[in-house]
């Protein structure tokens, strides 16, 4: 039975294959339909979303097989136990003003999507096969044991999943961020209100009134 490295590199050796498949499709002639004696080129539908350039495709291809090499090589090395420990962190230095550096200009580089699944959006069930295999190699024993003891393999496994539209084993998934204890906006203090006139007395012949009122009523 290959051991989980070995079934990895064959996943995603398909995975490019499908690729590259489906990058051919894309750019293959298109057939041309004879009317009588009229040639007519069919026009294919217009994808709902914009369609993702040859470049990111071939930049994605690219990444698939670099995640291959270091894949092997981590789990090579953790075979043999020859993983790096972690380094102490340094002292500080002292902090040299920064140098002002004119800016260089730079040709635009091809990113690579974002969103979830995109590959297997564009690609379509070839590569949804090759992800099926993916998320069932990685709930093997062998890779969570292995993922628990080199942490290091996250790196390469959560944005391929992310890729794919796989939702990441519970080792692979990064503790969350605290967030900042939100802050009500303070409220502006009100404005006082002026302090009302003082009583004025009551006029005498109101008090009078009011003397001779209660011997008849009260």
């Amino acid at each position: 039975m290959p051991n989980i490295a070995a079934s990895f590199t064959l996943i995603l050796t398909g995975l490019r294959a499908a690729i590259g498949a489906f990058l051919s499709r894309q750019t293959s002639s298109q057939a041309v339909v004879w009317l009588g004696t009229q040639a007519y080129v069919p026009v294919p539908p217009r994808p709902a979303t914009a369609a993702i350039p040859t470049e990111t495709w071939t930049l994605a291809w690219t990444r698939l097989g670099r995640m291959i090499a270091r894949f092997t090589r981590l789990y090579a090395r953790w075979q043999s136990d020859t993983l790096p420990k972690p380094r102490p962190p340094r002292p500080g230095r002292a902090t040299r003003p920064a140098t002002p550096r004119l800016p260089t200009p730079r040709l635009p580089t091809p990113r690579l999507p974002t969103r979830r699944a995109w590959i297997v959006a564009s690609v379509g069930h070839h590569a949804a096969g090759h992800a099926s295999q993916l998320e069932t190699l990685l709930a093997t024993p062998e890779a969570t044991e292995f993922l628990t003891a080199v942490p290091q393999a996250g790196r390469i496994l959560r944005p391929l999943c992310r890729m794919l539209g796989l939702t990441p084993p519970a080792c692979l998934r990064l503790p969350e961020r605290p967030r900042p204890p939100h802050q009500k906006p303070r409220a502006e203090p009100r404005a006082e209100s002026p302090p009302h006139p003082p009583a004025r007395p009551l006029p005498a012949y109101v008090r009078a009134a009011v003397r001779a009122w209660k011997p008849k009523f009260g």
